[in-house]
C-alpha cells in the first residue's frame, strides 16, 4: 500500500484548482488550506478554493452532399448520393473540474437507386445504402493531466477519486470529485448496410405494391461505468493513511460490439372501388434479430471455461449467465386506409363540403418499435455479465490508472477466476487443519 502523502499529491496535482485547462481562477472567496494530517503527524496543507474556468468551444461543424442523376433509356434511370458530416467537438467535455477530452461525431453516407420502367403497368426501383456514425466522449484535447482517454483505452482511464468531506473536516461544503467521471470515456460507432426494392403493378382498379428491406446493422459501444475503479473518502483521517471508505471497480467486457440482420416485407393493394373511393389494403411483417443474444454468447463463453469464470461453476450455467431470449417472429403489421371525396353539389351538403373539394382521408396500421439499444447498455453493465465489487480497497498506485486499480483487486482477491477450484482448495486446507 502506498503512503497516504502519496495519495494527497496526486489529488492535489489533479484538482480543479491546479489543472491548468482555461486559465482557472479563484473567485473572489478567500482560498482556504485543507490541512490533513498524516499519521506521524505531520499536516499536509493543501490549497482549496472556489474556482472559475473558462474554456472556449468550438462548434465547427462541415459537410457536404454530392448527388448525380443519369438517364440511360426511357426505361432505365440511375441515381446516386454521398452526404458527409463532421464535428471535431475540440475541449466539448470540459467542466470546472479541468479534466477534458473531444466529442467528435462524424457521419457519412453513401447511396444510389435503380429505378426501371419494366412495362407501362410494371415498374421496378431498387435501393442501396451504406452508413456509418460515430460520437466519441473522449481523447485527443489539450487537457494535459486532465486528460479523458480516447474510448479504445476505455480501461485505462485514471481512476475516480470522491471526496465526501463535510462538518470540521471541510467547513463551507463539499468538494468536487478528482479525475474522470466513472461512466467515462465512452462512445458508439454505428455501421449499417440497406438494400431496398419495390415493385408496381397496375391492373385494372388495383395498383398493387410489394417489397422488402433487408439491412445489416453493427454497433460498437464502449461502455462500463466503474471500469477504471473509484475511491471514496468521507474523512481527512482516511485520506491520510489511503484505507478509503470504500472501492467501487467492475470486471467484464468494456467493449461490445452487437450486429443484426434486419429483415422487412409488405403488400398493399389501393384499390380504387369508385371515382371518389380508394381504399389502402396493406400488410407489413418485420423481423428485427436479437441483438442482446451476444450477452448470452459471452457470458456462457466465459462460464463455460474454468480459468476465465466470474461466477462459482457448482452453480447451474443458467444461474450465471444471460438467457437466451428467441427472436421475436409474428410482427405482422396490417394496414387498411381509405380516401373518400364526398361530391356534394348542392344544397347544405354541397356548401359544407365544397362540392368536389373536399377530400377525407382515414387510416389503421400497426407498428413496432425497434431495439432500443440503451437497454441493452444497461444489461450489458449489471450482472452476470459484470462482477461490480465494493470493498476497502486502498489505492494501489501514485499513477492509478484502470488497468492498475482491476489488477489490484484481483490480487487482493476481490475478484478471483476459478472459484470453483478455489472453493475446494479452501474446503480441503479447512478439513486438513481439523485432522
Amino acid at each position: 500500500m502506498i503512503p497516504g502523502v502519496v495519495i494527497i499529491g496526486f489529488i492535489s496535482r489533479r484538482a480543479y484548482f491546479s489543472l491548468p485547462l482555461g486559465n482557472p481562477t479563484v473567485r473572489a472567496v478567500s482560498p482556504t488550506q485543507l490541512k490533513i494530517p498524516l499519521p506521524d503527524g505531520t499536516p499536509v496543507n493543501v490549497q482549496m478554493a472556489t474556482v472559475q474556468r473558462l474554456v472556449p468551444r468550438n462548434n465547427r461543424q462541415d459537410e457536404y452532399t454530392v448527388r448525380s442523376d443519369a438517364n440511360l433509356s426511357e426505361k432505365h434511370r440511375i441515381w446516386g448520393r454521398y452526404f458527409w458530416q463532421n464535428a471535431p467537438g475540440v475541449d466539448a467535455l470540459v467542466g470546472v473540474d479541468g479534466f477534458s477530452g473531444d466529442q467528435p461525431a462524424q457521419s457519412k453516407q453513401i447511396g444510389g437507386g435503380w429505378n426501371w420502367s419494366i412495362s407501362t403497368r410494371i415498374n421496378n426501383e431498387f435501393r442501396f445504402n451504406y452508413s456509418k456514425l460515430f460520437v466519441l466522449f473522449g481523447g485527443g484535447s489539450t487537457g494535459g493531466k486532465g486528460q479523458i482517454p480516447h474510448p479504445d483505452d476505455i480501461d485505462k482511464a485514471l481512476a475516480n477519486f470522491t471526496l465526501n468531506f463535510s462538518g470540521a473536516d471541510l467547513p463551507g461544503g463539499a468538494l468536487l470529485a478528482v479525475g474522470p467521471a466513472t461512466n467515462l470515456p465512452q462512445g458508439r460507432s454505428v455501421e449499417a448496410f440497406q438494400y431496398t426494392d419495390n415493385m408496381t403493378l397496375t391492373y385494372g382498379n388495383h395498383q398493387l405494391k410489394a417489397g422488402f428491406d433487408l439491412r445489416k446493422l453493427e454497433n460498437s459501444a464502449p461502455f462500463l461505468p466503474f471500469v477504471n475503479g473509484q475511491f471514496t473518502f468521507n474523512t481527512l483521517g482516511v485520506l491520510a493513511t489511503n484505507t478509503p471508505t470504500a472501492t467501487n471497480v467492475a470486471f467484464g467486457p468494456a467493449t461490445l460490439v452487437y450486429g443484426e440482420y434486419d429483415k422487412f416485407g409488405y403488400f398493399q393493394d389501393d384499390w380504387r372501388i369508385k371515382p371518389n373511393l380508394t381504399l389502402n389494403l396493406g400488410l407489413r411483417y418485420e423481423h428485427t434479430g436479437q441483438p442482446i443474444n451476444l450477452l448470452n454468447d459471452v457470458t456462457v463463453a466465459r462460464e463455460s471455461n474454468n480459468s476465465t469464470a466470474f461466477w462459482r461453476q457448482n452453480l447451474p450455467i443458467e444461474a450465471r449467465t444471460n438467457p437466451r431470449i428467441p427472436a421475436d417472429n409474428n410482427n405482422f403489421a396490417p394496414r387498411v386506409g381509405f380516401v373518400y371525396s364526398p361530391r356534394f353539389e348542392n344544397g347544405f351538403m354541397g356548401k359544407l363540403f365544397g362540392g368536389d373539394r373536399t377530400t377525407i382521408r382515414g387510416g389503421y396500421g400497426v407498428a413496432y418499435d425497434a431495439t432500443f439499444y440503451n437497454l441493452l447498455l444497461n444489461i450489458s453493465t449489471a450482472s452476470p455479465t459484470v462482477f461490480l465489487t465494493s470493498a476497502a480497497l486502498p489505492v494501489p498506485s501514485a499513477a492509478p490508472t484502470g488497468d492498475v486499480v482491476r489488477g489490484a483487486a484481483q490480487t487482493s482477491g476481490l475478484i478471483r477466476t476459478q472459484p470453483l477450484q478455489q472453493f475446494h482448495r479452501h474446503a480441503g486446507e479447512h478439513l486438513a487443519r481439523q485432522r
